[in-house]
């Protein structure tokens, strides 16, 4: 409305100013045209225009002094409405034709000064995102703002053999189908979740209204039915697939509108599917369905039951190594250049009294007499006339010696046992030393160790015994849930005109409960006809009447199309703006397009009802997902972040104040996405918009979601 707008704005225009790399102004381009502004999602953004050779003055032409000023590899700021946006001249064309002399200068945005350096042979097993990140760009002036903590916290393998630093970052926001924002003016990187990138600000166009031309495409091409998940080193999901193969199937996009009431009688017809398939689809996901605890919690048995074998086989393999050692030790003792000092002794004791004599001693060593009764019952045992505690099949240091020549171990009693003696010679230290005896037993006696060994290879057998069963259960759960079983051959055959396999291939996925949900994700992506629109508008930002709807064009967010001629009412995220200063056009390039007629809707709740593998998985990722900081680490981390707001907060000038019945807002009017919001009772902080309130403070304390969401939800950070 007229009473609304505000004279004294002035439209959104390009404003080109030409500077050295360090920043320093040259001088404004004032006579710059055919401005090309292309901006998009996951890919660098780049500038075109021209600058005359000539220029009027006074009514004549005269040279322009801004031609000879351009230089390869100089830097454009680009000022757009309340936004710096800062490129580097890539290259230059000199153009003469009949009509005009002009420079045509290309651009890229800043970004592309990280294609300039290459990664070689990076390796990263089961590392976060902002550790790769940060690993990446340790080197250059460009630091990382705003991460998902998801991003940090789910674990990947990431290999570069031979990549632009630039293409490694775009591979990094790849693997957690997530959104790069480079923020050129800071020189600083964001990583953000694809669900939480952009919002919806009321950016309509129609017939009528802004709407120049569109065209809207629906693709099968992609369209998959069935997908096959392989993660690094071949590894496939068939171990965690409730169904037990190797593939995740969905059919609900060729089964809609088919219902059916509690009776299984048929309310509505598949538009492909006959009625027979369809219940048995419809049966089969019930069934998935009825069993997804029992699988889970086996899933959850199966994994924990693996990290112990894994950790009791590490124990084993230590053992092993310790044992290798004893047994050098006792090569060398009783050899010792044919004067050995250390004597081992076996016998069964049956009863009769028996005095084990050993007389071959040095008065030089020091000696530690050990022995090992395997069934004490009814015997006593003394050392040089001295009755000693033992425990039965267990070793035990009778006594240390020193500056003798001989002793004596008497057994006496009506037991029966095997008996094992052995005498080691010891270091002085470890004469002296008091309480040390269990550490003189694990050092010298290779006869102790090879029992441990026996015991922990007892411990693994009955892990593998219990995995055994475990996995005789699921496999029990997979041959229910098989196709074959579930489904009449007859109905397997017509099944196989929907089948439509894509294998989705990701070494840098290494655990399959990751592979199988990134599986699921992609599978939804693809399960019906990928929809995409091209749609050009008329340039609203050179109009000061239309001001109130500037803020609604940002790269990310969602717009709503509609066209009633053709009865097109969509609504899209914007993933590319291309802009025509000279023509005053903007093109939109969407996707995610999702229709939103009353078909649509009910078609899209049909898709998310009838999904064909709904089981979910709750097995333990503890030890995946956690996160240790080293304290020094952490608290260096705390200081620069304080430091970092505290100037933010000392340096904020531009502030707007809103209060309504929605509280007080503090916001600064460059950066709608990040804003301060009080109510009665809780203050929250945003920085998508307020689609989530990351950081809050309640009477019952404070919250951030990278701390305390993720201790809650057992998915460990462990400082």
């Amino acid at each position: 409305m007229l009473g609304d707008i505000d004279f004294l704005k002035k439209p959104i225009e390009p404003q080109l100013f030409l500077t050295k790399p360090n920043r320093f102004v040259i001088d404004k381009i004032s006579d710059a045209y055919g401005i090309q502004l292309d901006r998009n999602i996951n890919a660098v953004d780049t500038l075109k225009f021209k600058v005359p050779y000539y220029r009027s003055e006074n009514n004549r032409l005269v040279y322009n002094r801004y031609v000879d000023k351009l230089r390869e590899l100089y830097h454009i700021r680009l000022n757009f409405g309340s936004s710096d946006f800062w490129f580097i001249i890539t290259k230059i064309t000199e153009t003469s034709t009949e009509n005009e002399e002009y420079k045509e200068i290309e651009c890229n945005a800043l970004p592309f000064e990280l294609s300039y350096r290459n990664i070689k042979s990076y390796i990263a097993e089961s590392k976060g995102a902002i550790y790769v990140l940060e690993e990446i760009l340790a080197d250059t002036r460009w630091v990382l703002d705003n991460v998902d903590p998801d991003f940090e916290l789910s674990k990947r393998t990431f290999e570069f053999q031979d990549n632009t630093l630039l293409d490694c970052i775009y591979q990094v926001a790849e693997t957690y189908n997530a959104a790069v924002e480079f923020d050129s003016e800071n020189r600083s990187i964001s990583l953000i979740k694809a669900q939480f990138h952009g919002q919806y600000r009321g950016s309509n166009f129609s017939d009528g209204n802004l709407l120049k031309s569109f065209d809207k495409e629906s693709n099968t091409d992609e369209q998959i039915t069935r997908i096959r998940p392989e993660g690094k080193d071949g590894m496939t999901i068939n171990a965690v697939n409730p169904t037990g193969q190797s593939y995740i199937a969905d059919y609900s996009y060729f089964m809609y509108p088919f219902q059916r009431d509690e009776d299984r009688n048929v309310i509505q017809s598949s538009y492909y599917m006959s009625d027979e398939l369809c219940h048995a689809i419809l049966d089969y996901s019930e069934k998935i369905e009825s069993v997804q605890d029992q699988f889970a919690d086996l899933t959850l048995q199966r994994n924990t039951a693996s990290s112990n074998l894994s950790a009791k086989n590490a124990e084993l393999t230590e053992l092993k190594t310790e044992l290798k050692v004893i047994e050098q030790i006792e090569d060398n003792q009783l050899t010792n250049n044919n004067k050995p000092v250390m004597f081992i002794e076996t016998f069964s004791y049956d009863g009769s009294e028996i005095t084990k004599l050993f007389n071959s001693l040095d008065r030089a060593f020091n000696y530690a007499v050990l022995c090992r009764v395997v069934d004490n019952t009814n015997i006593t045992v003394k050392l040089d006339g001295l009755t000693k505690t033992v425990v039965a099949d267990s070793w035990t240091v009778l006594g240390k010696l020193y500056d003798v020549i001989s002793t004596a171990v008497q057994f006496t009693g009506i037991g029966n046992s095997d008996v094992y003696i052995q005498i080691v010679n010891i270091s002085p230290s470890e004469f002296d030393t008091s309480g040390n005896e269990q550490a003189i037993i694990e050092k010298y006696c290779a006869n102790n160790k090879r029992v441990q060994i026996v015991n922990k290879e007892s411990e693994i057998n009955n892990i593998k015994s219990q995995l055994t069963a475990i996995d005789n259960l699921i496999r029990g759960l997979q041959v229910l849930l098989s196709e074959e079983n579930n489904f009449t051959p007859e109905l397997l055959y017509e099944l196989e005109d929907y089948v439509r396999y894509h294998d989705f291939k990701d070494d840098k996925y290494v655990y399959e409960t990751d592979l199988y949900q990134a599986g699921k994700d992609e599978l939804d992506r693809v399960r019906t006809p990928q929809l995409s629109m091209n749609v050009s508008i008329v340039n609203y930002l050179e109009n000061i009447e239309q001001q109130g709807k500037w803020h609604t064009l940002r790269l990310g967010d969602e717009s709503r199309i509609k066209y009633d001629r053709t009865n097109i009412n969509v609504k899209a995220k914007i993933i590319g703006i291309s802009y025509d200063f000279e023509n005053s056009d903007i093109k939109l390039t969407i996707a995610n397009v999702t229709r939103l007629d009353d078909d649509a809707r009910k078609a899209e709740e049909y898709l998310q009802k009838t999904n064909y593998n709904s089981a979910t998985l709750s097995a333990n990722k503890e030890k995946w997902t956690r996160s240790i900081t080293d304290v020094s680490d952490m608290s260096r981390l705390f200081d620069m972040f304080l430091d970092r707001l505290t100037e933010q907060i000392n340096m904020s000038v531009n502030n707007t104040v809103v209060i309504d019945n929605r509280g007080i807002t503090i916001f600064d009017p460059n950066d709608l996405l990040r804003f301060l919001r009080i109510t009665s009772g809780v203050v929250g902080l945003t920085k998508s918009g307020g689609q989530r309130f990351e950081t809050a403070i309640s009477p019952d304390g404070c919250c951030r979601e990278e701390v305390l969401h993720r201790v809650i939800s057992n998915k460990g950070l462990t400082l």
